[in-house]
């Protein structure tokens, strides 16, 4: 967390530097007034998808998802974050925290991981529009060209990187406020 603000801070005062180079004080003015309009954009449904998140930590029982998609699930895990990355409606903003939630809730990384690559690829609240605006065939083929891929990665993480899930943020917090 640390290293990534780091870098995330560089950045800020990387483009910052080349905003003013460019176009002064003007420029740099319009990218700030730019990204706090986004902020004040975004904040109601970052506020929500946190809400979510720390209301599914308290609320779901952590023995009851270790039992469905805790360690050792292998494939019906796989699967079962697969098709719950396919319906749970909302963009990054809400499935990236209540993918931390699942985390902290003792859900094994290879289903976190086709919970995530489902959500980018099956998302079946887009496919409405994805068929109105690139037409019904091209959808279908998108939506078959990628049907493995939620599973496929998955199952790779669960078959190369098993001690994943100790790593992973969440668990490493839980595991800390433990000790």
């Amino acid at each position: 967390m640390k290293r990534t603000m780091f870098i995330m801070s560089l950045a800020v005062v990387g483009l910052a530097i080349s905003a003013w180079y460019q176009g002064g004080m003007d420029l740099l003015g319009t990218g700030v007034m730019a990204g706090i309009l986004m902020f004040i954009d975004v904040l109601p449904m970052l506020i929500a998808a946190f809400a979510v998140s720390g209301l599914v930590q308290v609320l779901i029982n952590p023995q009851m998802i270790n039992n469905f998609l805790g360690e050792g699930k292998g494939l019906k895990g796989v699967t079962l974050g697969a098709v719950a990355g396919s319906v749970i409606p909302g963009g990054p903003y809400v499935y990236y925290p209540l993918s931390a939630s699942f985390a902290t809730a003792g859900v094994q990384a290879s289903t976190l991981m086709a919970f995530v690559v489902s959500k980018s690829l099956w998302d079946l609240a887009r496919i409405p529009m994805e068929v109105a605006i690139i037409g019904f065939t091209p959808a279908m083929i998108r939506l078959l060209v990628t049907l493995p891929f939620p599973i496929l990665a998955g199952l790779l993480v669960y078959w190369f990187y098993p001690g994943l899930t100790r790593q992973m943020l969440p668990v490493q917090k839980m595991e800390e406020d433990k000790q």
